[in-house]
């Protein structure tokens, strides 16, 4: 059968991975371009590196957007420590943040480096995971990898949804494109 989704037959979350205080200052010109559009996006921040207050939060959920936790420090570690630092990372960041709990409930893994141990935690902790790409040959992970699913997906009780594009930064730095081949 064909899935709806409030009646329609297809979706799309446009993601953007604020991965630094740098591009943190710059989300503003994403902002713009977003409501002279009429398009909500996904903005993933990383707790220790370009973590928002609780204002640019609130304002991002109040334009329609959603939030997602990227990694810790973006640094390809987080899937190969162990569950209980990670647990613990975790609680620590919603210690400091405890806006987060409720408003960010999605996660994605820098470099979308996944293991099983981390997806365990990561869905003790959230309701939706966009760290497995549908399909990439040669990106982050150095093989051909992914699930090879278009849509959403259950694994273990996370919902999973699936990166169905080249990554901006895979295509720009691996396959050398040019910004304007990019789009």
């Amino acid at each position: 059968g064909v899935r709806s989704y409030d009646g329609r037959q297809a979706a799309f979350v446009l993601t953007h991975d604020v991965d630094t205080r740098a591009e943190l200052a710059q989300l503003d010109r994403l902002r713009h371009l977003s409501r002279r559009y009429g398009i909500p996006s996904a903005f993933g921040f990383v707790p220790l590196a370009s973590w928002p207050s609780i204002r640019l939060a609130e304002d991002l959920l109040a334009d329609g957007h959603e939030l997602y936790w990227h990694d810790l420090r973006h640094d390809g570690r987080l899937a190969y420590t162990p569950p209980a630092r990670i647990r613990r990372a975790f609680e620590q960041i919603d210690e400091r943040s405890p806006w987060a709990r409720d408003h960010v409930r999605a996660f994605r893994a820098g470099q979308m480096l996944v293991t099983r141990p981390l997806l365990d935690v990561v869905a003790e902790r959230f309701a939706v995971d966009l760290s497995i790409p549908s399909w990439e040959c040669g990106g982050p992970h150095g093989a051909c990898v992914g699930s090879r699913a278009s849509g959403p997906f259950m694994l273990g009780g996370l919902l999973e949804i699936p990166l169905t594009m080249t990554q901006d930064v895979f295509a720009r730095h691996v396959r050398n494109l040019s910004g304007p081949d990019v789009l």
